[in-house]
Parts: structure tokens; sequence; C-alpha cells
């Protein structure tokens, strides 16, 4: 089998390693109704992780002349998340204060994407997140769906759902990025 979208397989496997041994570990410290949402707080947390494997992928893709590259046809999920990236390493030395930490702040969304998607729910919806057992596992079952449906149609790639496609892409990142600026701000 010729893989020919490399982005694809390589955030599909980061995303999945990180929610699978995430959701393991929950499911060994807790019971089963925490351990389902864990399990989704890990699935939803996974999805940094995939755009971030996705970068290698598309180095990958780049390397193996799949086809020509110019800063046009670089995909947008790749330039949403060099951005991210850039945000919370600028963001980094903007808001924490010396001496800092300039590997962690290399890193920043390796290091801290696990409190991401959380921390954006926590600032976005915080009269749902806070009384309610349901609101976070809500909350992440639809930012799921929205990954879901942006992925489904990414792996598509058909021209008439470009619109579709963006609309997701950036209520995803949207998301993402309220918890880099929600993180950088609880960092001393």
């Amino acid at each position: 089998m010729k893989i020919r979208r490399w982005w694809l397989v390589t955030g599909s496997v980061l995303a999945l390693s990180v929610a699978l041994y995430g959701s393991y570990a929950s499911w060994a410290l807790d019971e089963f109704s925490g351990s389902v949402a864990a399990a989704l707080d890990w699935f939803a947390v996974g999805v940094i992780y995939f755009f971030l494997g996705a970068l290698l992928g598309l180095a990958v893709d780049w390397w193996r002349g799949r086809k020509k590259w110019t800063v046009k046809n670089v995909p947008d999920w790749a330039w949403l998340t060099a951005g991210l990236w850039l945000f919370g390493i600028i963001g980094g030395y903007v808001l924490t204060s010396p001496p800092y930490n300039h590997l962690l702040l290399l890193i920043f969304p390796l290091a801290y994407g696990v409190f991401f998607v959380g921390t954006a729910f926590t600032i976005l919806f915080p009269s749902i997140v806070t009384p309610y057992a349901w609101g976070k596992p809500l909350l992440d079952v639809l930012f799921l769906g929205a990954f879901a449906g942006w992925f489904i149609l990414a792996w598509h790639n058909k021209k008439n759902t470009l619109w579709w496609r963006r609309a997701l892409l950036f209520l995803i990142f949207f998301v993402l990025i309220i918890g880099v600026a929600g993180c950088l701000k609880q960092m001393p």
C-alpha cells in the first residue's frame, strides 16, 4: 500500500497514542463512569497532538516530493499550527517573568498541549464546566465532533467542501488558541 498523505498518518498515530495512553492510565485509576469522561477528555486532548504530528508528516510529504511546494499550496492547518506554536513561544516570553526556561518555551505546545482544550472550555464556558459533571464531557464530544467532521472532509479533500473544512478548522483552532492563552496566563 502506497501512502500518499503522510501528514494524516503521522498526525493520527501521535493523537491516538496520546489518547489511548491517557485513557488507559485513567481507566486504571478510576471507576468506569469517571473513566469514560476521562477517555473523552484524552481524545479531545489528542487533537493538538494530531496537528503537531501532522507537521512532521507534512515534512515527510515534502521530502518525498509528492508535489511542488509553494507558500500557496501549504495546507491551512499547517499555517494555523505553526501560528499556534509561535503564539505560544512569543506569548511565553511576553507573559512570563525572567529567568526564562528557553527549552520549555520552545516546546510549549508539546509540553502543555494536554491542558489547552480543558483550559479553553473553562474560560469560554465556566457556567457549564464548573458546576456540572456532564459539562466538560459534553463539550469534549462537541469538540471531537468538529474535529471528526474536519478530518473526514480533509481525508476526502473535495473542492466543494472547502468552506466547511475551513470553518471547522478555524473553530478548532479558536478553542486551541484560547487554551494556549489561558495556559500562558497561568505560567509563573
